[in-house]
């Protein structure tokens, strides 16, 4: 049960997070810039990290979990591995194409340590992902992407509307989960008892 809570909440965090900074990233970049056009050269890179750190996050659960049963044996090889990995990818990638390549580098590497620390904890995984629920949620997810998207190449992709868009994007991303019954009245309780009072009875009314 447990498990498969941290794998739900995780997923119900970085997903629409992840997402949404795809969708923001030239405002993101914007402000962090100060306003410069000449970054906006590394939106691509942004894009692609922002979109795959899911991996990153599920992969801290599972390498938890190989510590918490004393397989550090196992995590030490994901460890090496990975580097091994990051370094032959980099010195192959980065010289050709950049910060495009350092990006593309960081994704496969996240990947494979998400890959490898599922096989190795594969008789524990039973039950633990719910597909119907993960489907749902890359769907309202992906509808609130197309909504960010769209504002940002159609209208503005100024700092300024960094805040505006955020809220436009969460009101598409409760109307999606309301619409699709995303969270079940469990779900419901745990965000509500970890809420601030006033934020968790809005939730309530809102899903």
């Amino acid at each position: 049960t447990g498990l498969r809570l941290a794998f739900r909440y995780t997923a119900l965090a970085l997903i629409p997070v992840s997402f949404a900074l795809v969708g923001l990233s030239k405002q993101m970049i914007r402000l962090f810039s100060g306003g410069v056009a000449t970054y906006l050269v590394a939106n691509p890179s942004l894009q692609l990290m922002s979109g795959f750190f899911l991996f990153v996050a599920m992969q801290g659960i599972l390498t938890s979990l190989l510590l918490s049963i004393g397989k550090t044996t196992q995590v030490m090889v994901i460890g090496i591995v990975t580097v091994v990995l990051d370094l032959t990818l980099s010195v192959l990638l980065v010289p050709s194409f950049g910060l495009l390549g350092a990006a593309t580098s960081r994704i496969l590497v996240d990947i494979a340590g998400f890959l490898m620390a599922v096989y190795l904890t594969m008789s524990y995984l039973s039950g633990a992902a719910d597909i119907g629920f993960h489907a749902k949620l890359f769907l309202s997810s992906f509808i609130m992407l197309g909504v960010l998207f769209s504002l940002s190449k159609f209208i503005s992709n100024r700092a300024l509307t960094l805040i505006p868009y955020t809220l436009i994007g969460v009101a598409v991303l409760l109307l999606c989960a309301r619409g699709l019954n995303l969270l079940t009245e469990e779900d419901k309780r745990y965000l509500e008892h970890f809420m601030p009072s006033g934020i968790g009875r809005l939730m309530r009314l809102l899903l």
